[in-house]
């Protein structure tokens, strides 16, 4: 699976078990290090089945819940399929495997629920964006953060004009050019075909992105995080006409986006989107420095995950390189921290970025020098 869009992830933090296997681990697109990542991978989850027949799984159970992630080690998986990183979450009959545009620090967790700490910066527009590539002949979904790139194979969704609209020949069917303008030099499209002029040609094009609309429902209903568009220019306004999402970035990447690889979108669209992702994190933090005074943001962890679970938290800012190991009882609101984690101990912040976030709270992670104050964690409240 490659696609994790918020669904996924809510439906991560609302599994529970007794065993849930969380594993992050590097990975790379180039190069000789391909070669080390099954092998990384292998000795991950070979500790992995370790630490659970420790804690008193049988040996064959530890081995079955974790064959199908063994398999991606043996099967090729990381040649066929290169990214940033892979996010791997196990637990009896339960197996989700991501890859993903962030570069994780290798991780193995095991505990009552899944790990999403390193996913955190997955969870809120500021921190990621979309590309969506179309042209007559190919389309191409891409997941981005500010770091990298996730090529996503679509399912369900045409691939290209031909599959959306069951037409044997395009080049009879739709064919056009492309007049420049003199104000502006921009081109404007000039259709010409067959069986009735250009009126219908633009429909057919506004029935193929009402076909791409139907397919791409099931991975931004969602969403909020911005959309760029690449392909040329006579498309765009089709594309917005078609309503295809809310979030769509007023300039596209212009030109033929088959011949670019995923990289060389990535980087075109992150200059488009960079002042909005500023925007949506700066915009945060003014705002819990402006209210810091008058009882409606705190930094204190206690206040926090009372919050938290109340469904009361607007906005969360979480220092990402920060953990802080514990527990939290929900009934007195009593918090304990403890400097050596036990079995049953879990990240307190995670804990409290998971409930804001299921509760529609905004989740922001930043960097240790971007955090207001020097808390790891701080919070605005809605009441």
């Amino acid at each position: 699976m490659d696609f994790i869009g918020k669904s996924e992830i809510k439906e991560l933090m609302l599994r529970r078990s007794d065993i849930c296997v969380s594993i992050f681990l590097p990975t790379h697109r180039a190069g000789k290090e391909i070669e080390q990542d099954p092998i990384r991978l292998d000795n991950l989850l070979r500790r992995a089945e370790k630490e659970l027949t420790s804690r008193g799984t049988r040996s064959p159970v530890a081995r079955d819940l974790l064959a199908p992630a063994y398999d991606l080690a043996r099967d090729g998986y990381f040649t066929r399929h290169q990214s940033d990183g892979l996010a791997i979450f196990a637990s009896p009959d339960f197996l989700r495997y991501y890859q993903t545009p962030i570069h994780f620090a290798e991780t193995l967790s095991i505990r009552r629920r899944f790990y999403l700490r390193p996913l955190i910066t997955m969870l809120n527009a500021g921190n990621r964006f979309y590309v969506l590539a179309v042209s007559r002949k190919a389309v191409r979904f891409l997941q981005c953060s500010e770091f990298g790139v996730s090529e996503i194979e679509l399912e369900g969704v045409p691939k290209n004009m031909q599959e959306a609209l069951g037409y044997d020949d395009l080049e009879a069917r739709l064919l056009f050019r492309t007049v420049p303008q003199a104000s502006n030099n921009k081109g404007v499209p000039m259709f010409h075909g067959h069986g009735g002029g250009a009126e219908a040609d633009k429909e057919f094009l506004m029935n193929y992105f009402h076909r791409l609309r139907a397919g791409l429902h099931q991975y931004l209903k969602d969403e909020k995080a911005p959309l760029v568009f690449a392909g040329v220019d006579y498309l765009f306004p089709f594309f917005k006409q078609a309503n295809i999402y809310s979030n769509i970035m007023s300039e596209p990447i212009e030109g033929n986006p088959d011949i670019l690889p995923a990289e060389a979108l990535h980087l075109q669209a992150l200059e488009l989107v960079r002042p909005y992702l500023d925007h949506e994190i700066m915009d945060a933090i003014r705002r819990y420095e402006d209210t810091s005074c008058n009882g409606q943001c705190t930094d204190r962890l206690e206040r926090i995950l009372r919050g938290a679970f109340e469904g009361r938290i607007d906005t969360l800012l979480v220092d990402t390189n920060a953990q802080k190991w514990g527990r939290f009882d929900q009934g007195s609101g009593r918090v304990e921290i403890h400097h050596t984690p036990s079995v049953e101990d879990e990240d307190l912040i995670d804990l409290a970025t998971v409930e804001t976030f299921l509760t529609g709270g905004a989740v922001f992670p930043l960097e240790t020098e971007r955090m207001p104050g020097s808390a790891e964690v701080s919070a605005i409240f809605r009441y």
